[in-house]
């Protein structure tokens, strides 16, 4: 469930070439180009131009830390940050809406409200995510390559629920919307009361995450099953620790079948929850800093996925 933290977070993202068979020139790649114009998509799989928009919504200072370190690094655009108070040195907007749990759906609602008004025809892609969520921006690039944004469809960690049988994209792992999703949700799902309602009768305002794909399912939006072709997760609820040493933190809702233990993610897991501050930078220490001698990535292109999905 999304937490107090809910982000919905902004960058511009650059699709992996099939060419770059390592990490390395992965990074080249994708920093020499992001602040190139962009073209759309062509019907050749050598050219892969995508960006995405990441809104920020908290009121915790670790993730200013974190996203302002992911900028310096060349991996986010200059972000556009939804908060609960203005802040010019991160772009911060506020929108108005008061610091509490029972906001967190209409946090998001807003949010969605604005980025349609003002980046709808900016970006092709809108992820969110709670502040304590670590993304590993090329992954999730990877990931969205083999999307189209012009159709309805959301990507994360999907979850069970007993209110509906479309399930859910949890918050805290973090869910990518295309344009198309975003444009449907505003301009049919909001209007549509008894569909996309702020409240619910049972239980006042609900967990915006199970909320927005109410209304995301009664639109028939696509939910997309992210695992890889080995039936590993790409996006977490979970901290990483909890991933690989407690199978039990894994099945609690989902609604794939999930692999525990070593087996647990996928060497192209997108998302990883619930971490502090100091985890965060840990994270960034050992995806961009340390390197194995003589380590080499191979990738497959377009990404695999799960069977069916």
């Amino acid at each position: 469930m999304g937490g107090q933290g809910n982000s919905i977070l902004t960058s511009l993202l650059h699709r992996l070439p099939p060419s770059a068979t390592t990490q390395n020139e992965f990074r080249q790649e994708n920093q020499s180009s992001l602040f190139s114009s962009l073209t759309p998509k062509e019907s050749v799989m050598s050219v892969y131009q995508n960006n995405c928009c990441l809104l920020i919504i908290n009121s915790h200072a670790s993730s200013k830390y974190c996203f302002l370190l992911s900028y310096k690094r060349g991996l986010l655009h200059p972000p556009c940050h939804i908060h609960t108070h203005t802040d010019p040195s991160i772009g911060a907007v506020d929108l108005g809406v008061k610091e509490t749990y029972n906001n967190l759906w209409l946090k998001t609602r807003s949010a969605l409200k604005y980025i349609y008004t003002r980046y709808l025809s900016d970006y092709d892609w809108f992820m969110k995510a709670d502040d304590d969520t670590y993304v590993v921006v090329e992954n999730l690039k990877y990931l969205l390559s083999s999307y189209d944004t012009s159709k309805p469809c959301v990507l994360g960690s999907r979850f069970y629920t007993g209110y509906f049988k479309a399930g859910y994209m949890t918050g805290g792992a973090g869910y990518a919307l295309s344009r198309a999703a975003v444009r449907v949700f505003v301009e049919k799902a909001l209007p549509d009361r008894e569909k996309c309602p702020l409240t619910w009768k049972k239980t006042g305002f609900p967990c915006e995450d199970v909320a927005l794909a109410k209304c995301l399912s009664e639109m028939g939006v696509k939910f997309i099953d992210t695992r890889d072709d080995k039936g590993r997760g790409r996006f977490f609820q979970q901290p990483l620790r909890a991933a690989l040493t407690d199978p039990k933190a894994l099945l609690g809702r989902p609604f794939y079948k999930v692999t525990t233990g070593l087996n647990c993610c996928s060497d192209t897991a997108v998302t990883f929850h619930d971490l502090s501050a100091s985890d965060l930078y840990m994270f960034d220490y050992l995806i961009y800093e340390l390197r194995p001698y003589g380590a080499m990535n191979n990738v497959k292109f377009p990404p695999p996925v799960a069977t069916g999905s």
